[in-house]
């Protein structure tokens, strides 16, 4: 699902959402709730990585999303998070280098 998706879904339905800025490439879609509007759903381990590719540390990354993105409570319009895969069970090696946006062995870092 991609951010026109979602404003057009919001738009039929008379309902309002929260994006954020520059991460319209880590939508995975809308979460329904009970007696709530939908929100966004980002993919955690998509938000990291554009942050590494941004030139953050790993630590630095996470430390960032706690804070400003898991963090920034803004009322029941405040996006959601999901986590996929658990890196340490879940995937491999390729898979982790994808998620940093590693290049698969030409080494020019850019993912193919």
């Amino acid at each position: 699902m991609t951010r026109n998706d979602i404003e057009r879904y919001c738009e039929e339905c008379d309902t309002k959402v929260a994006f954020m800025d520059g991460y319209d490439d880590c939508i995975e879609g809308l979460v329904e709730r009970f007696g709530m509007e939908p929100v966004v759903c980002y993919d955690k381990a998509k938000i990291i990585a554009k942050l590494i590719r941004g030139g953050m540390s790993e630590e630095d990354a996470l430390e960032w999303f706690n804070y400003n993105q898991i963090g920034a409570w803004i009322g029941n319009m405040t996006p959601c998070f999901i986590i996929k895969t658990y890196e340490n069970l879940d995937s491999t090696e390729t898979e982790q280098e994808e998620l940093r946006g590693d290049c698969r062995g030409c080494g020019c870092g850019h993912p193919h």
